[in-house]
């Protein structure tokens, strides 16, 4: 039997029956396959959460007698590899996908449900129906569609949700703290890897040929997406101020602007859970910062008395600019959760705002789409805290990405997760 189709199912079940996620059941089982099927393993658990929708309306359409909610989750998630492979992955051919598919049916169920799964799989490989309704097509929750095409319009809606689909670009960002931005590429190529550099961020850049000896490079680089590392940029933070990151875990962009401001300054970094400040610490461990101060609280009852005069507040939001990370987001978000979010974002952007300097900068960013948690909370905010002003003088380099005076990182153009986020300043008596 395929080893690497047989996780798959064990991680679809987990994720699409059940409430983990694929970012972390990933890497347990492709360390227990060799380095050549890694890469296949990632390609049929992504595919198949994010085509989930359009998977169950073709199965659906061939289970005489039954729904999909009838079958245990390990046949239901069978069928949805299979299908994925016979609608998707022309590469494979439809027999092996039939084969194993019922081979795997037989594993988890009896000799019945191999019949069923044999008579259902042939006939979508000989049928292969198209929907009509693109919510279906593109498989994304038919109110996530509406909202979307009411906001920007149905083209950049139905625009959205193909790129969703379509893997993101992988990035890294150097360690600027310990090896310049040229030698590190110059080590890249040494190494035979593939880069291409981001024009707007010298750090920043995009590999193409992810090999096992990048890992000879521990230390001098992190995996963060380009939307993020922007981020971190739009703060501009001085030297030898005190900074706050106050939803700061994993660490991302708390190590980032340790690396901006070369070490010289003291950042809090503030989260929850005391064990997402565990890897914060041994990430900024690792990367050898010595500025950064991890500590576990939270934003609405902050452990804080002084004053910062720069705060990076990332707030946590709905996510569904990241959706071609973190597909299965969207089977798991509801309409009413959007604005629960945003009443809860702007009490923590109210929380922050009380630990700034006269003079200081607050950014508040999400990875959401909805105007509602990102244009909406900010509008609200400064409707109310009228010592508050849009502040537009961030980093030249980084116009290509404003849209007016917020500072928009558009997926689609970058492959990358959507990212919105507005620089506040806090007015000098």
């Amino acid at each position: 039997m395929d080893k690497t189709r047989l996780f798959a199912v064990l991680i679809l079940k987990e994720v699409l029956d059940g409430s983990r996620w694929s970012n972390r059941l990933l890497p347990e089982f492709r360390n227990r396959l060799p380095y050549a099927e890694r890469g296949r393993l990632t390609e049929l658990v992504m595919g198949t959460i994010k085509m989930k929708l359009r998977l169950d309306w073709t199965v659906e359409r061939y289970l005489r007698g039954y729904k999909l909610s009838d079958l245990t989750p390990l046949i239901r998630n069978v069928l949805r590899l299979a299908t994925y492979e016979i609608l998707f992955l022309e590469k494979v051919p439809e027999y092996a996908s039939v084969k194993e598919g019922v081979n795997l049916a037989r594993r988890f169920g009896h000799r019945g449900v191999a019949s069923l799964a044999n008579a259902v799989l042939r006939k979508i490989a000989a049928g292969k129906p198209v929907p009509q309704e693109p919510w279906i097509l593109h498989s994304h929750p038919e109110w996530l569609y509406r909202r979307w095409a009411a906001a920007y319009g149905q083209e950049i809606a139905l625009s959205i949700m193909e790129d969703n689909n379509r893997p993101s670009n992988f990035y890294v960002r150097v360690n600027t703290s310990r090896i310049s931005p040229e030698d590190f590429r110059e080590k890249l190529r040494s190494l035979g890897i593939d880069y291409r550099e981001v024009p707007e961020l010298e750090e920043a850049l995009q590999i193409f040929s992810f090999r096992e000896e990048l890992a000879d490079l521990r230390g001098l680089f992190t995996v963060q997406d380009l939307s993020s590392q922007v981020v971190s940029r739009f703060l501009a933070p001085d030297k030898k101020r005190v900074i706050y990151d106050l939803a700061a875990a994993p660490g991302g962009k708390t190590t980032h602007v340790a690396e901006i401001i070369e070490d010289e300054g003291i950042i809090v970094a503030l989260d929850r859970y005391r064990s997402r400040i565990k890897t914060l610490r041994k990430r900024s461990g690792e990367l050898g910062h010595g500025s950064i101060y991890p500590v576990v609280g939270d934003l609405l009852k902050p452990p804080l008395r002084a004053l910062a005069d720069f705060i990076l507040l990332d707030v946590p939001c709905s996510g569904t600019g990241t959706l071609k990370r973190h597909p299965e987001i969207k089977w798991r978000l509801k309409p009413e959760d959007i604005p629960k979010l945003a009443r809860y974002q702007l009490k923590l952007l109210e929380r922050a705002s009380g630990l700034l300097r006269d003079g200081g900068i607050i950014v508040y960013s999400t990875c959401t789409l909805e105007l509602e948690e990102n244009e909406g909370v900010v509008e609200n905010f400064l409707r109310n805290n009228p010592e508050f002003r849009l502040s537009e003088d961030a980093d030249d380099n980084l116009k290509g990405f404003m849209d007016g005076p917020y500072l928009r990182v558009n997926g689609i153009v970058n492959r990358s997760d959507w990212t919105f986020a507005a620089r506040l300043r806090k007015k000098t008596p």
